[in-house]
């Protein structure tokens, strides 16, 4: 879950589009005048569809693409994020450093939170006398 939710995102970003300083949102918020230009920069692009979901890039050739779009066009990761509609440019910084230790294998969705104890029940839907199970 986000630290802030994505109406104050786009509330302070149109503060600062609308000719605020970043540096007074910074206080007023107490939120990073760098973080207040980034989100600027996706609401400029995304406007209304600023920081919605972005499901399809859990697919690791998706975020493969997206590095690809980086590359080929020179962008920064923060522009690139911005391009993706991404939280954070971060995210796309961990993606980039994974590719490079581990390969297009690196960029696998990996589950956040503890595993479950319990092990998964495996439940028949038919019975079979005839089958021996061990």
């Amino acid at each position: 879950m986000s630290k802030y939710s994505r109406d104050l995102k786009i509330i302070i970003a149109n503060e600062f589009l609308a000719g605020e300083s970043s540096e007074t949102l910074s206080k007023r918020y107490a939120i990073s005048s760098r973080q207040i230009r980034y989100w600027s920069q996706v609401v400029a692009i995304h406007g209304d569809k600023s920081f919605q979901s972005t499901a399809h890039l859990r697919h690791a050739q998706a975020r493969l693409q997206a590095l690809k779009l980086m590359w080929t066009n020179d962008w920064s990761l923060g522009h690139t994020s911005a391009m993706l509609n991404l939280a954070s440019p971060g995210l796309l910084f961990v993606w980039l450093d994974r590719y490079r230790e581990k390969g297009f294998s690196g960029l696998e969705y990996q589950s956040r939170g503890k595993p479950s104890m319990k092990p998964s029940r495996i439940v028949s839907t038919h019975c079979n006398d005839d089958v021996n199970i061990p």
